[in-house]
């Protein structure tokens, strides 16, 4: 692979040692006469998403399986001759392309998409972990070891919508009928269709809202998880007979899925760590006497349990698989709290296991080069 600079992983690397070592920041602040300035919180996220930034936005077109397509995409968008040639198909089918088209008036070279969609990607993530978050340190290294950092490299359109779709969450939790929340949320899904499966985790808040029983809560969103997945297999299975070359994706052959496609490869490891989340989460609400009480938390467990349920029923389903892409975003804010929930000595016990498996899974992603992160290299 060419590049001006090839680092191959030592990048990845350096990037997750650097989160960790700028953690002990989240308990400082910036003052100034004893006016704070900048908060720990704000401090981290400032010189930790920086460098995920510069890493995303001035990678090769090579680094992520469908950068260059959608870095062409916008090219090809930017020049187009007019507004009105673009909404041709129809206006809710040309977000992105109207995004891009605007974009192009100011410059239509090709690195430029990486530049504006990893600005949106990284404020957007860096925005909904300050909002949600009880320890943005651990939530960030979520997002790089859970190795969403490596899919958005790939899926970056998607990631760009994701990225607002998660804030529009967190607007629509305050109050459902927030016009910004369901601005944002309706931007999201008209640059990138697949966040309408995401309502699900909106229709969520509204039940933690009306559910007082955190095992009513659970049975309740479980039932209908299980539920959409069946029926969901049927459409999936039709759709692969109808159009046989998704077979690949809808039937397991995708390399991205499970190791040798035996159903205990990684995908499967990490839905299972997911659900053991929200047992612990669950554990400690009960032996607490706790009612749901509709924190932001509280709201991330109807959509974490769709997540795991629809998950691993369809671990060998890269388009399913994608679909709950924004359902594990929830994930890098609800682990911490679930964290500091546990007694003093057992969340030693959990960190050290979720800091060496994590940076092991995190590790093995780009090792295998899943997505094409290797050999990472820059256009500049």
């Amino acid at each position: 692979m060419s590049g001006k600079g090839n680092y191959d992983m030592t990048v990845y690397i350096a990037l997750l040692v650097w989160t960790i070592l700028c953690s002990p920041l989240e308990n400082t602040k910036m003052t100034c006469k004893n006016m704070t300035i900048i908060s720990g919180k704000t401090l981290y996220l400032l010189v930790t998403f920086i460098p995920i930034w510069f890493i995303m936005a001035f990678r090769g077109l090579g680094v992520g399986t469908d950068t260059l397509a959608n870095a062409s995409y916008f090219v090809s968008a930017a020049t187009s001759p007019s507004l009105s040639y673009l909404v041709s198909d129809g206006i809710w089918n040309a977000g992105i392309s109207i995004i891009s088209y605007m974009i192009g008036l100011i410059s239509t070279d090709i690195e430029v998409y990486m530049i504006w969609s990893s600005i949106i990607i990284s404020i957007g993530f860096a925005i909904f972990i300050y909002r949600t978050s009880n320890k943005v340190w651990l939530s960030t290294f979520l997002f790089l070891t859970l190795n969403l950092f490596f899919i958005s490299l790939n899926a970056s359109r998607q990631f760009i919508a994701i990225s607002i779709a998660i804030n529009a969450f967190v607007f629509l939790y305050h109050n459902m009928h927030s016009g910004v929340g369901w601005s944002l949320f309706l931007i999201a899904a008209w640059i990138h269709t697949s966040i309408f499966s995401f309502i699900p985790a909106l229709m969520g808040i509204w039940l933690v809202k009306r559910c007082q029983s955190y095992t009513k809560l659970y049975f309740m969103t479980t039932i209908f998880a299980i539920l959409f997945a069946v029926s969901l297999m049927g459409i999936a299975t039709i759709f692969s007979s109808i159009f046989p070359h998704y077979a690949i994706y809808t039937g397991g052959a995708s390399r991205d899925n499970l190791i040798e496609n035996t159903g205990g490869g990684k995908i499967i490891i990490e839905y299972l760590f997911f659900l053991f989340i929200l047992t612990v989460y669950f554990i400690n609400k009960k032996m607490s006497n706790c009612k749901v009480n509709n924190t932001i938390t509280d709201s991330f467990i109807p959509g974490a349990i769709f997540c795991i349920i629809t998950g691993i029923i369809f671990a060998s389903n890269t388009m399913m698989n994608r679909v709950t892409l924004p359902y594990q975003c929830l994930f890098i804010s609800l682990i911490p709290y679930t964290y500091t929930m546990m007694q003093q000595r057992i969340r030693y016990i959990f960190m050290g296991i979720i800091m060496i498996g994590l940076i092991g899974y995190y590790y093995l992603w780009a090792q295998g080069n899943l997505g094409n992160v290797l050999p990472y290299y820059m256009w500049i």
